[in-house]
């Protein structure tokens, strides 16, 4: 019976899909559309100065002052729809999940520098009756200053 209804997570994927490539593409066509309009603004403002003889100079301040936030928001919109593109994200994603794989390793290694030192590690044996011994290395055996040690000494 389950094959008669609709997936609806199937569906919600693609319209998530189709709705990130709609944004992506009125992102791309608002700046373009705002790329030619500057660009015939500037055409027509250095055309206009080149028939004028005599511009007044707050005109002329004016003019560059329009160009210049126009030429920013053009660079906004830019930026923006650079930081929309799949290889952006996906190069973002790759330095933030190595930022935080590393924050994850430093983390593990303070915590290993926190925790009690290890207990030594022992050697035991079975002895004859069946009990456990510790084979004691003579390594392990710290040094005494016996009477033994002045008389080899002296």
């Amino acid at each position: 019976m389950q094959a008669n209804h609709p997936d609806y997570r199937a569906m919600r994927r693609e319209v998530e899909v189709r709705l990130k490539q709609k944004k992506r593409s009125t992102r791309w066509a608002f700046f373009f559309i705002n790329l030619l309009m500057f660009i015939v603004f500037v055409f027509l403002v250095l055309r206009l100065g080149q028939n004028m003889e005599s511009i007044n100079g707050d005109v002329v301040g004016a003019m560059v002052m329009l160009g210049v936030g126009w030429f920013t928001s053009v660079l906004f919109h830019l930026v923006s729809a650079i930081l929309d593109l799949k290889t952006t994200e996906d190069s973002w994603r790759g330095q933030l999940m190595v930022q935080v794989m590393d924050k994850a390793m430093v983390d593990i290694e303070a915590d290993d520098s926190e925790a009690p030192a290890e207990k030594a590690k022992r050697m035991m044996r079975l002895t004859d009756d069946g009990e456990l011994e510790e084979i004691v290395l003579e390594t392990d055996l710290p040094r005494a200053n016996s009477a033994s040690d002045y008389s080899k000494s002296g």
